[in-house]
């Protein structure tokens, strides 16, 4: 199993943040909404066919044609609706109703009413169609609102001379006014229904983000104590297998068994330095930034002394630039950074091994320290600086880490709420660029 199974598996993401509650949202929407048009689309074939008997019964002979027309429009949009065409549906009962009211409204007399029938249209277009559909919401409202100060405009007289009689015009006009009302408090009922509903629903969403936030805070609280609690009980007898090894190393003289027993013990180092990687990872994640007033340059020379016996440290000569060495930071996450740094820059030095340079540049500025480490080493190839602070990532096989290092420097650069970049040319070396903010006193 490769090292990035351990972190990966034990390790839960940070609390989610509040998910998009839209695809619930937008399942109870569209579920009102063919509600709606179904009582919309009914209502007016019910409407079409009792003004369809009315004018029957007072003898009229044009009109109940109209109104015939009407439901059998009416119907047809439902049956379409009923099929699931329903953005079809709502557009085409939605033209018609538009272009036979004006129509209607031209032929009968004014006194009817007719054009009252635009006020609930208008409601009818806003609620009838999702946010996503704006457009179709916008294009209803402002053609009924279009038609019915034409039809003002011209005084009712948009199609030429032609009229039909209309007996009983105020009983009519008060149908007319009765249905517009009674059509038009359906939508506001509707869209206070469905916003009601709504928040109802976003409550129990967040409630149920809220729970789930906190657990995932306690687990990870609890995974985060038992990894740093379990990575310090493995460096025990770790460092009782590397004494046991050395000691063996001292007790036989075999080429052989010094071979195998040199092997093994670059494998205990390597997983030595994977358990403090998931030290350092822990350390970061668990605890505040504590600032205090250090020394940039003792801070650097006890760095660069860890790494004196590191395999081609003796060869590379260690540089400083260091304008203002007394600043107020993290002691610690700076040790953390510098060390990751410094100690990838001896890895990866030079291969030829000759006039090696690592140079550590630090000055203040803006209330910020400006930290430079950069080596002319072997560099990092323009396709893997996108990636090299990613978790687990190493650029080939040959990699030396656990792929750890450049993802704990970030973390715990941006724990201390600072930003790290990276600048590097194949062959010629590297550069990282780090800026954390300074404190005046000794707290964060």
């Amino acid at each position: 199993m490769k090292n990035s199974s351990l972190l990966s598996y034990i390790r839960i993401s940070e609390p989610v943040k509040s998910t998009d509650p839209t695809e619930s949202m937008h399942d109870f929407g569209r579920e009102k909404r063919r509600k709606l048009f179904t009582l919309v689309s009914l209502f007016a074939a019910f409407m079409g066919l009792f003004h369809f008997t009315q004018d029957l019964w007072a003898g009229a002979r044009e009109a109940p044609l109209l109104d015939l027309l009407i439901t059998i429009i009416c119907l047809s949009s439902y049956l379409i609706h009923r099929r699931g065409y329903h953005v079809a549906a709502s557009i085409s009962l939605l033209l018609f109703l538009n272009f036979s009211l004006m129509v209607f409204a031209c032929l009968v007399p004014a006194e009817v009413g007719i054009y009252l029938f635009y006020f609930p249209l208008m409601t009818i277009s806003q609620a009838l169609f999702q946010d996503s559909e704006k457009w179709l919401r916008f294009l209803f409202v402002t053609l009924s609102g279009c038609l019915v100060i034409a039809l003002f405009v011209s005084d009712f007289d948009l199609i030429g001379p032609y009229s039909i009689e209309a007996p009983a015009v105020e009983m009519f006009f008060m149908i007319n006014l009765i249905s517009s009302i009674f059509m038009v408090a359906m939508c506001i009922s509707f869209i206070l229904r469905v916003n009601a509903e709504s928040e109802r629903r976003l409550q129990l969403l967040a409630e149920e983000v809220r729970i789930k936030n906190q657990n995932l805070v306690k687990t990870n609280a609890e995974l985060d104590r038992f990894l740093y609690s379990t990575s310090h009980d493995l460096r025990s007898p770790l460092m009782s297998i590397k004494g046991l090894l050395n000691i063996a190393t001292k007790d036989t003289t075999d080429p052989l068994m010094h071979q195998y027993f040199t092997m093994m013990s670059e494998r205990a180092d390597k997983l030595e330095h994977f358990i403090k990687d998931i030290i350092d990872y822990s350390k970061n994640k668990g605890t505040r930034v504590a600032v205090e007033t250090i020394n940039l340059t003792h801070l650097i020379d006890d760095v660069c002394k860890n790494f004196q016996f590191l395999e081609g440290a003796s060869s590379i000569s260690f540089q400083k630039e260091i304008r203002s060495p007394e600043v107020v930071a993290d002691r610690g996450r700076m040790t953390i950074v510098l060390n990751n740094l410094i100690s990838n820059a001896i890895k990866y030095h030079r291969a030829d091994g000759t006039d090696c340079w690592i140079r550590v540049s630090a000055h203040n500025g803006d209330n910020c320290l400006n930290l430079v480490v950069a080596d002319n080493g072997q560099g990092i190839s323009h396709e893997q600086q996108s990636r090299i602070f990613e978790m687990f990532y190493r650029g080939t096989e040959q990699s030396k880490g656990s792929g750890l290092g450049l993802y704990i420097v970030k973390e715990t650069i941006e724990k201390m709420s600072g930003t790290i970049r990276v600048e590097s040319t194949l062959g010629s070396g590297t550069s990282f660029f780090i800026t954390v903010p300074l404190f005046a006193n000794g707290t964060a």
